[in-house]
């Protein structure tokens, strides 16, 4: 089960796998991702009262049904004639062909994401409207006046977020048997501010008001993810990113979609598609979640380098407290009076004193609000780092692990202070 079919492979991860107390997901676009849109799944079941024989749409919920079919046992050249004219006012392309005693209706539509339905075209739900009218077909037609605006406005359901915009709507799939048994899967992507139990009061409402053959049922809801946008560990992304990226105007956001990063405390997500990135026409490759997907070799290079130091400051003095400035930087190989700078102000690390070292150079070290924010309750609950040897270059030798505990820079500080 992957990200796109419910995400349980995360609950085996964090059954059998040390949980990271925080982390980054690189599942969307860079900027900085402080939002996700809760994602609800309702269930209209029951028998359906209705013309239609049979009728199959859609694989998943989370995809506009981009092609139809539908079978009818009545048809005639009066139906044929308003079927062409439907198809032609509404731009779609489609057909009815005699199959044995039955008729089947084809509709072609538009597939899109869920997360932005209003750039497909639901082809199920347009049969539904026109068997709705042509064969004067209750069910079809209340089906479709319930569920054709992507916000949701004809079950009272749509508002907008202050940070997250819209409520979208998606009809993602449609059973209907030849025994009148129906399942219809709706996908709803909400804000953080909206309620899920007013939700489905809606629909249930509705669906009285209308005497609708089918009854609304919650299946799965995975509540919002939000991160204050003026949060350290947002800012502190935002200034990296900006760093490497040079692009100084795209802002933090929030998406529609879901990603790992809800799964798990102290997550968000953090590209790794670059919002600038130029798309040639010709490129080889697709984009997210489009066929052949793949990335540019430059812009995964300048993702692993924004992703490095992102992180690579706060765990250099989380492992050596009291660390000079001159060590940091010969640690990290390069200028960092700014990574410093900007800890200092979001009060992540602070001066420790002066070094007794030539200049008598200021340490720093991490902070109360370091710790809760990486969930920590001190400095010794940190993960142990590897025993590693250098070779002649100052790389680490990755089959020469040391065995014997050697103390890290902070530990022989605290046995020279003993030793005095």
């Amino acid at each position: 089960c992957d990200e796109e079919s419910g995400m349980e492979c995360m609950e085996y991860y964090k059954e059998h796998a040390e949980v990271p107390k925080y982390g980054l997901v690189p599942d969307a676009d860079f900027p900085a991702t402080y939002g996700e849109k809760g994602g609800l799944h309702v269930l209209l079941e029951g028998k359906a009262d209705t013309k239609i024989v049979s009728m199959e749409a859609g694989t998943r919920p989370n995809i506009v049904i981009g092609k139809v079919d539908l079978f009818l046992n009545e048809w005639n050249e009066d139906l044929q004639q308003q079927f062409d004219f439907y198809l032609k006012s509404n731009q779609l392309q489609g057909s009815a062909n005699k199959e044995g005693e039955l008729v089947r209706l084809h509709i072609d539509g538009a597939f899109a994401h869920a997360a932005e339905p209003y750039k497909g075209v639901n082809a199920a739900l347009h049969l539904l409207n026109f068997v709705g009218v042509a064969l004067d077909d209750a069910f079809a037609r209340n089906t479709y006046e319930m569920l054709c605006d992507w916000q949701g406005k004809p079950l009272g359901i749509d508002q907008y977020g202050a940070y997250m915009g819209f409520l979208t709507m998606n009809t993602g799939i449609i059973s209907l048997k030849e025994d009148g048994s129906c399942t219809i899967t709706i996908d709803i992507r909400y804000p953080n501010e909206a309620d899920v139990n007013e939700i489905m009061s809606k629909f249930e409402k509705v669906c009285a008001e209308r005497h609708y053959d089918l009854h609304a049922v919650m299946e799965s809801d995975s509540k919002p993810l939000f991160v204050d946008p003026n949060s350290t560990l947002i800012t502190r992304l935002m200034d990296v990113y900006r760093q490497y990226s040079g692009d100084h105007f795209s802002p933090a956001k929030t998406l529609g979609g879901g990603t790992y990063a809800r799964k798990l405390e102290n997550f968000v997500a953090f590209g790794p598609e670059f919002p600038n990135s130029e798309k040639t026409t010709d490129a080889f490759v697709g984009g997210p979640h489009q066929r052949d997907e793949g990335v540019k070799i430059e812009d995964l290079i300048k993702a692993t380098a924004i992703y490095a130091a992102a992180l690579e400051a706060l765990a250099i003095i989380a492992y050596n407290p009291r660390a000079t400035r001159p060590e940091i930087e010969a640690i990290r190989g390069v200028n960092s009076d700014g990574t410093i700078y900007k800890l200092l102000e979001y009060g992540l690390i602070e001066e420790a004193g002066k070094a007794d070292l030539p200049g008598r150079p200021t340490t720093y070290k991490t902070t109360q609000e370091f710790l809760k924010m990486f969930g920590y309750t001190d400095l010794n609950k940190l993960p142990e780092l590897p025993r590693y040897k250098l070779d002649s270059n100052r790389q680490i030798v990755i089959d020469d692990l040391i065995e014997t505990e050697v103390p890290m820079p902070s530990e022989r500080e605290e046995v020279k202070e003993n030793q005095e």
